[in-house]
């Protein structure tokens, strides 16, 4: 337990770091799995001791998106001290009939002990990084792999693949974030948890990756 608890206590210190939620608001229906957003936030707020007023949190959404006509990308940042900024930006929709999205493995591992793994915070540097040069080869996201060489997520989506009627989604323990829509998948029994490599991805019948904003999307691996 030594390591953890240092990894732990590392986290601690770096204190110039913010937690994320980025969600869908529409005119009609409101913020797409607010409940699920708002646990997730509170379970990160707790494991890094940030000050949290849920109070706060739902009104600088509804703030945020007060008088909007058309869908919106919500950030919702929280700050150590308990601060919550939301803004928004218009949703376009990117969606083709015809063309899928391409999506390629990036050449970096990432490091399954690493607390800010499990939780959506500012700290991403490598996923920022490594989805920018994936952006310049015309992908929309980029995936990775863990120490063990096992598939994790994208750096903004998590990856699942097809296996008969169920989507297989890699576990928590990899190394990955527990997103919104993948825990809407799992608790519906349309996925299940399954370790997968890459050969696995790359042989897959199809392949998707999702999150709240964009929703299950099917895509091409790019394998280079």
């Amino acid at each position: 337990f030594e390591k953890p608890i240092k990894d732990f206590i590392r986290a601690l210190r770096q204190t110039d770091f913010q937690l994320i939620e980025t969600l869908l608001w529409q005119p009609d229906k409101g913020f797409f799995l607010l409940e699920y957003h708002l646990d997730r936030l509170v379970d990160s707020a707790e494991y890094f001791h940030f000050c949290l007023d849920m109070r706060d949190i739902r009104l600088a959404l509804a703030q945020a998106v007060s008088g909007c006509k058309k869908a919106q990308r919500v950030r919702l940042l929280l700050y150590r001290d308990g601060r919550s900024v939301a803004t928004t930006t218009a949703c376009r929709d990117n969606r083709s009939p015809v063309e899928r999205k391409k999506v390629i493995f990036s050449s970096r591992q990432v490091d399954e002990k690493s607390p800010y793994l499990y939780h959506k915070t500012t700290s991403r540097d490598l996923f920022t990084r490594e989805h920018a040069i994936a952006a310049t080869k015309g992908c929309f996201d980029v995936l990775f792999t863990n120490t063990s060489g096992q598939v994790t997520e994208g750096a903004i989506t998590n990856i699942f693949i097809r296996k008969g009627e169920k989507l297989l989604t890699p576990p928590l323990r990899c190394g990955l974030l527990a997103g919104t829509y993948r825990r809407l998948l799992l608790e519906e029994g349309r996925a299940r948890e399954h370790t997968l490599l890459k050969r696995d991805v790359l042989q897959a019948e199809e392949v998707f990756v999702a999150n709240s904003v964009r929703g299950l999307v099917r895509v091409q691996v790019i394998d280079a």
